[in-house]
């Protein structure tokens, strides 16, 4: 039953993240686009909240599923994945700028668009392993 709600947490906080990433794709279009100010400042509101929302509830889930002893160096592991997937994404979106800024806008958008489908991919992974479970 433990790894059961475990899963189904996942799965729920993956979701906030795959809007996330949606959204972070408008908004890389957006800046391509260069749609009336309202669709941008949507895009803009609808990232800033996503996000947002997706970082509490990545948060929560860590804390509640993971033992005492161990939350400390979770934490730390997450700030060191996040730094270098984060400095990584910065080299190539550094290196297509080089080509122009549209080009900037679409390795984003691809790049946010990778992130979007490993975590549909990972969330179908982790509800087909918990029906398994469950049966």
């Amino acid at each position: 039953v433990y790894i059961s709600k475990a899963k189904a947490e996942l799965g729920t906080t993956t979701r906030y993240t795959m809007l996330s990433c949606l959204s972070s794709i408008a908004v890389f279009i957006c800046f391509i686009y260069n749609p009336p100010g309202a669709v941008m400042l949507s895009a803009i509101f609808a990232f800033g909240f996503f996000i947002t929302l997706s970082t509490v509830v990545w948060s929560t889930t860590l804390q509640k599923l993971s033992p005492p002893e161990v939350k400390g160096r979770i934490g730390a592991l997450k700030l060191t994945v996040n730094s270098v997937a984060i400095a990584i994404a910065s080299l190539m979106i550094s290196f297509a700028s080089d080509f122009g800024a549209d080009l900037a806008m679409i390795a984003a958008a691809v790049l946010s668009s990778v992130l979007l489908l490993t975590l549909l991919l990972l969330s179908l992974k982790v509800n087909t392993k918990q029906w398994v479970v469950d049966a």
